[in-house]
């Protein structure tokens, strides 16, 4: 992420510099050790680092909209009465008008480091119930499910989602989207893919018996290969649809 943002006052500030996978990498495994006393494996640094990636775009997406300050705030944590924050502004889906959205400005805490920021959203996903087992397992769908899932007292889990989707659609949405940073973050990392999207996204189609993706209307022509080959969050283009590409496929359109 890059550029320059506009403040409130009309005036643009550069944009705060976006950490690497590889950097922030190390900051979550950092960070984890600071809030459970362990070193993280693969598949809870992987989800917990995506979440950051997803939710914070590793602590550069929020920013001050007075000053340009950066929050260094990875999960959207809310500050609590006491706390620096930044103002900012989010959305939710409206309760009262289904398929609409509300936005609201929100005091989002303010970090003095990175370690410090992605220590605060994993704190923040620890306190939901199954979310550490499937973080621990890599099942991005459990996890998903466990972070959209309010705590007992709360009307709202982490997330929200789209407001067009129902429920259901919401985690699988977030399981598909934090898969797909996982793959970025893997390629960057050089490592293994271990996290999983739960049982659903297994569903594998051979190219040879259908070699057009014809899944997605604008998609319609391309070889599974061509698809894989241009893809952003680089796809292996063995004309496969695993995992990976299926998961890709879902985040830009619904399958037939």
């Amino acid at each position: 992420m890059s550029g320059q943002i506009k403040l409130a006052n009309g005036q643009t500030v550069e944009r705060p510099p976006r950490l690497t996978h590889l950097e922030a990498a190390d900051v979550v495994r950092f960070a984890w050790q600071a809030v459970t006393g362990r070193t993280p494996n693969r598949n809870e640094r992987q989800l917990c680092q995506a979440m950051g990636l997803l939710e914070g775009v590793y602590g550069s997406a929020l920013h001050d909209e007075v000053d340009g300050s950066a929050s260094r705030n990875w999960g959207a944590v809310l500050a609590l009465p006491g706390e620096p924050y930044i103002i900012s502004r989010d959305t939710r889906p409206d309760p009262a008008n289904p398929g609409k959205t509300i936005t609201y400005e929100a005091h989002f805490r303010k970090y003095a480091s990175h370690a410090d920021g992605a220590a605060g959203m994993i704190r923040v996903i620890l306190k939901y119930p199954g979310a550490a087992e499937a973080a621990r397992v890599g099942d991005a769908h459990a996890f998903a499910l466990a972070l959209y899932t309010p705590r007992p007292g709360r009307k709202i889990g982490y997330f929200a989602g789209m407001a067009k989707d129902t429920p259901a659609q919401r985690v699988s949405r977030r399981a598909h989207s934090l898969l797909c940073g996982i793959i970025g973050i893997a390629k960057a990392c050089k490592e293994d893919v271990l996290a999983h999207g739960g049982h659903e996204l297994f569903a594998t189609v051979n190219a040879n018996k259908d070699p057009q993706v014809n899944l997605i209307p604008e998609l319609a022509g391309k070889t599974v290969k061509d698809y894989q080959a241009g893809h952003w969050i680089g796809l292996t283009a063995d004309g496969i649809v695993g995992p990976a590409t299926w998961s890709a496929l879902l985040l830009e359109g619904k399958p037939a």
